[in-house]
């Protein structure tokens, strides 16, 4: 064979080879299917983002970018991972992708919430003389709200007392209301001190025992002779109109569903003054001694009928009130309004608003991040719009000896209910100018 056949030959063989080992070094294009990014929620200058990733994407670090610049890194150890994005400018838009050298995720909007007015008009109610007092209220709409508590009315001409424990908003007038029930063969009106509505003729009151209205009638069942004797009701929630808890005194935690009652042990004889449900399905209650130290402030997760404990890190002082939409933001309230988020069992509390929140605070309610309401000693109202903290003027509220207790919210009415000295009961009722 001729050197010319013989490297014609080799040519041959090793040209298939050579476009082998080019192919194999070609650079690998990022894979687009293993890591994915999305908005969980936002507030005015905050969004959370849920990062998904696949098998091959976990253990890797990845750059977050923010509208194409870098915004921080961030190494994947769990396929699903949610991280907080702060100090953001309301009502803005914000675009989101994570990136490395395997993996490109796909490009998440995020867009914050705009900030609320804090202009509202508001109307002060008064009712009864001494022992009067609101606890409780719930809106189920602008034209019909819900206070619970204890009203009394002394009539001069025969020197009697008759006693009321709610009060009912048609839209235009407070109508005092006698909700009787029979304990133990007597009729009663007992003092109320919480309230959950589902529609007009699906409510729950607290009077230390639960109550119902069914549409018919209201019913009182007896749980310290079916259950236990220590149990105290205050406070309800539900989550569904046949799944409901009640927490109170002496550690009381109650679990009813249509078919039963079950106490849950709390594992402390603590009043539990609070209960909120984040998520429409997980239930959270608090509760402190009130007292005297220590103040043992103290936070359950309740899930079906098992407790779980949520260390408390920041504080020891009392904390009775809470709020939020989930656990990624919570507003505790009691000595000072505090907020952290719950993670691992935990929540690490910070103390917030310390120059417009300076007494005692009561009730705390809202709508979202950018409306939320805090109430508290000497009839002070605060507002937050999701930027700011605003003290409603003493010229829009009169500040009084006495506190409002509790406070809801809906839409663009607020309502808030408590007592002046040793006799008004008070009702607040505050609209939405814009």
């Amino acid at each position: 064979m001729s050197l010319n056949s013989l490297t014609k030959l080799l040519v041959i063989i090793l040209l298939p080879l050579l476009f082998t080992a080019v192919s194999c070094n070609k650079p690998t294009e990022p894979n687009t299917g293993n890591v994915t990014i999305a908005m969980e929620d936002a507030s005015c200058t905050e969004v959370w983002l849920k990062i998904t990733a696949g098998s091959n994407a976990l253990v890797q670090d990845y750059i977050l970018y923010e509208n194409d610049n870098k915004k921080l890194d961030i190494t994947l150890k769990q396929r699903d991972t949610v991280i907080a994005i702060e100090n953001l400018l309301p009502k803005h838009n914000y675009r989101y992708k994570l990136m490395n050298s395997n993996n490109v995720s796909n490009e998440a909007l995020a867009i914050t919430l705009d900030t609320t007015s804090h202009n509202f008009t508001w109307q002060v109610f008064e009712f009864g003389q001494s022992g009067s007092w609101f606890l409780d209220a719930f809106i189920i709409d602008e034209n019909n709200i819900w206070v619970v508590g204890e009203v009394n009315i002394y009539n001069p001409a025969d020197g009697t007392i008759d006693i009321y424990n709610a009060a009912h908003w048609d839209g235009t007038d407070w109508e005092l209301k006698k909700i009787n029930v029979v304990f133990l063969g007597n009729t009663i009106t007992p003092p109320l001190d919480g309230i959950y509505v589902f529609n007009e003729n699906d409510m729950w009151f607290g009077c230390s025992l639960p109550m119902h209205w069914d549409g018919e009638r209201w019913n009182l069942y007896d749980i310290r002779t079916t259950i236990s004797p220590e149990l105290s009701i205050t406070k309800i929630v539900g989550l569904n109109s046949k799944e409901l808890y009640f927490v109170g005194g002496n550690g009381t935690i109650v679990y009813y569903t249509d078919t039963y009652w079950r106490r849950i042990f709390s594992g402390t004889m603590i009043q539990f003054s609070d209960i909120i449900l984040f998520n429409n399905r997980d239930v959270y209650t608090i509760g402190s001694n009130r007292n005297e130290p220590p103040w043992n402030p103290t936070l359950l997760k309740i899930t079906g009928t098992t407790v779980k404990k949520i260390e408390i890190e920041g504080t020891d002082l009392p904390l009775i009130r809470m709020w939020g939409k989930s656990e990624k933001k919570v507003y505790l309230g009691g000595a000072g309004l505090y907020q952290g988020a719950i993670t691992g069992g935990k929540i690490n509390v910070k103390q917030i608003a310390k120059e417009t929140i300076d007494w005692w605070l009561y009730g705390i309610n809202g709508t979202d991040y950018n409306d939320i309401f805090v109430v508290g000693s000497f009839g002070w109202v605060v507002h937050f719009n999701g930027l700011s903290w605003k003290k409603i003027p003493i010229g829009e509220i009169q500040e009084f000896d006495g506190a409002w207790q509790r406070i809801t919210i809906k839409e663009k009415i607020a309502c808030a209910v408590g007592s002046e000295g040793p006799g008004k009961a008070k009702i607040l009722l505050g609209r939405r100018i814009n």
